[in-house]
């Protein structure tokens, strides 16, 4: 994914643009790569991510209408400092390729169940506790280089072979 400008993202070179949508401080993208679903929203990991808890919104209000957070993918480098702790809801069903890499100081995430997390989506991150729920899974190299010292893998994890 790259940044077009402050307005747009576009997933890769063949896609169109999409426009970012701010909403309570923080920047979506429709998530019309997994859903065709119109009130469906891909959150962008960035900068407007404060405090040393993070806790991903299960759902936003827009312009009047309710969207799902369903997903999380990278805007641009984030260079987060303070941030420990990532708490997911349960509707997010998707962690996008490196949506999440390098950020040393974040220490805890929790994975929803039947979440999918992309290759390299939590890569170089300090991350210590991991809590995986049920049927998430798992792309190689999604948490390369992490230090973790408590997992729980479920029996019920997948890795995938992408």
């Amino acid at each position: 994914m790259k940044t077009n400008n402050a307005n747009t993202i576009s997933m890769d070179y063949n896609s169109k643009p999409f426009p970012v949508m701010t909403i309570d401080g923080l920047h979506y993208i429709k998530s019309v790569i997994v859903s065709d679903n119109p009130y469906e929203l891909t959150l962008l990991c960035d900068t407007s991510w404060e405090g040393e808890v993070f806790e991903v919104p299960a759902t936003v209000v827009y312009q009047g209408k309710e969207y799902t957070v369903t997903g999380i993918d990278a805007e641009k480098s984030t260079k987060l400092k303070c941030l420990r702790e990532l708490r997911i809801p349960p509707t997010v069903r998707h962690i996008f390729p490196e949506a999440c890499v390098g950020i040393k100081s974040l220490r805890k995430v929790n994975i929803p169940d039947h979440c999918h997390v992309y290759a390299g989506a939590f890569a170089q991150c300090g991350i210590e506790e991991l809590i995986l729920g049920e049927h998430v899974l798992l792309e190689d190299a999604c948490f390369y280089g992490i230090r973790a010292k408590q997992v729980n893998i479920p029996e019920t994890t997948k890795w995938s072979p992408f």
